[in-house]
């Protein structure tokens, strides 16, 4: 379970966002992130209506993307970090700015990465019991950046989720109470089945009563919460059949995730490739996103061939040989993809074929003395990947 307290400012519409909404024409919200520096002490509604000022004068923005040029406002220059336009519902690569919804959100991550921990033990003799029950971390914190877009999933789920979440925000300010607690906390329970097993089964003598008595006790304390507008709780479970039909019915969304489809399966393995040629480890190489690979797909299918330059034709290889790859890998889940990387590495490549990578800054220079070869070719990377994918398979036919 982790708690998280986050300072936040009202993310009430700016009037021009109010304006834009009211016009009647299909507008897409686009969420825009402002990360200021450590020590930064301006009033978070001042910078967001200086990025709003500034996002909006461009005629078109690309989705998703980082901003430049704010550095010549002397205020955003002084306070912030990074601006960066993230998540939209939009199936374009990009909107024009009479299009789209901004929505900033500025935030200070937190540097500390200190948390809280909290086991079973009573301190009573002979009942200790030091199983972690729940860890406290204050957020947003440098530690967790880029977990968000590490996760890769099929549909808009990233999304509804979010703009559940905004919602929410949005209805919490519209009737603030000003003794309330400043922060909100975020509460996720991991594997909740362990805590909200079905009472039928407790009922029927085959679970113990201390069960029972834990699942009420946890739908009570549900209750209780819903009179505070500054939490949020999440759940995760891996056994939805096991869970107590109570709860379920307390969830306000309930959100089914499948294994990963080819296209997320492509992103993943994508994403690993990608920060195997960021370290060192593979030689650097262009690797087209999704959106191209599909579209090299469906060319081959039509032609057979492909009119593109040397250069091209090695990145429409590369991903369509990566795209084979991913059809090979449907029916694994998201932990086991972003493990193939290291067996690979470990079984396939050789540990001797790579040493200690320079850093992608330097990766033409050539290598310290007494090191061997800082990276691998792309190609002998994906036969390593296609080995370990097909032991993988074999080993998992013996579980069945």
């Amino acid at each position: 379970m982790v708690s998280a307290d986050i300072s936040m400012e009202s993310q009430t519409p700016a009037p021009e966002e109010r304006q834009a909404s009211t016009t009647g024409a299909m507008r897409w919200t686009v969420h825009v992130e402002v990360r200021l520096k450590p020590r930064a002490s301006s009033r978070f509604e001042t910078i967001r209506n200086l990025v709003y000022s500034y996002v909006t004068s461009y005629e078109r923005l690309v989705l998703p993307s980082t901003l430049s040029g704010w550095e010549d406002i002397p205020e955003l220059l002084s306070s912030v970090e990074r601006i960066s336009v993230c998540e939209a519902q939009c199936p374009t690569a990009s909107l024009k700015m009479e299009e789209m919804v901004i929505q900033a959100h500025v935030y200070q991550p937190s540097d500390d990465d200190a948390f809280e921990e909290f086991s079973n033990s009573s301190g009573s003799r002979g009942e200790d019991d030091d199983t972690m029950a729940a860890s406290v971390c204050e957020l947003p914190n440098r530690n967790y950046e880029g977990l968000w877009d590490s996760l890769i999933y099929a549909g808009d789920i990233k999304m509804k989720l979010l703009d559940y979440i905004h919602a929410t925000l949005v209805l919490s300010d519209a009737n603030v109470d000003f003794e309330e607690e400043d922060g909100f906390v975020v509460v996720l329970i991991d594997e909740v089945e362990s805590l909200t097993a079905a009472r039928a089964g407790a009922m029927a003598g085959t679970e113990p009563s201390d069960g029972l008595r834990v699942v009420n006790a946890l739908l009570t304390q549900l209750d209780k919460l819903k009179t505070r507008k500054n939490v949020l709780i999440m759940a995760t479970s891996n056994l939805v059949k096991a869970i107590d039909s109570a709860f379920v019915d307390r969830a306000d969304i309930i959100q089914y995730v499948d294994l990963p489809s080819r296209e997320a399966i492509y992103e993943i393995l994508r994403t690993c490739l990608c920060e195997m040629i960021l370290k060192g480890i593979v030689a650097s190489v262009t690797i087209p996103t999704l959106k191209q690979v599909q579209m090299y797909e469906l060319v081959s299918k039509v032609n057979g061939r492909s009119d593109a330059s040397d250069g091209q034709e090695r990145s429409r290889s590369i991903g369509l040989r990566l795209l084979a790859l991913a059809s090979q890998c449907r029916g694994m889940s998201g932990r086991a993809l972003r493990r193939l990387p290291v067996l690979a590495l470990a079984r396939y490549i050789g540990l001797g074929n790579v040493g200690l990578a320079p850093g992608p800054s330097s990766s033409s220079a050539p290598p310290a003395a007494g090191r061997t070869s800082p990276s691998v070719s792309v190609g002998i990377w994906l036969d390593g990947m296609e080995k370990a994918v097909d032991e993988q398979a074999k080993e998992a036919e013996h579980l069945t």
